[in-house]
């Protein structure tokens, strides 16, 4: 019997759609669970898998669950979230008149284009 593969690998565009899904429930002020995430992903067409996949990916995705009042919500990592911020602080800073913004920056060498 062959054994089924999770799905765990998702692309960085769906990365960042589950993402913006996650802070739309804290937009709407509404508590995001495994169960209602599921549905609602999958109705948006971003996810197809299990809870136990998406458990993984939101972990992957530096997503934590912490117990408050017998209760396990969803939330960020702090180093995450000090990040966020110091980026966020730093372009507060600066002059979007001075700021000359070029083409697209490579991050990583695996990021580049093939000649091929």
């Amino acid at each position: 019997r062959t054994k089924v593969c999770p799905k765990t690998y998702v692309d960085s565009f769906t990365e960042a759609a589950i993402r913006n899904h996650i802070y739309g429930y804290y937009r709407r002020k509404e508590l995001p669970t495994i169960k209602k995430m599921l549905v609602s992903l999958n109705d948006a067409g971003l996810f197809e898998g299990s809870k136990f996949s998406l458990a993984k990916i939101l972990d992957k995705l530096g997503f934590k669950w912490k117990k408050i009042n017998n209760r396990l919500l969803l939330k960020e990592r702090n180093d995450i979230v000090a990040l966020r911020c110091e980026f966020l602080r730093k372009m507060r800073r600066v002059d979007v008149d001075k700021a000359i913004f070029l083409d697209e920056t490579w991050v990583n060498a695996g990021h580049a284009v093939s000649n091929s």
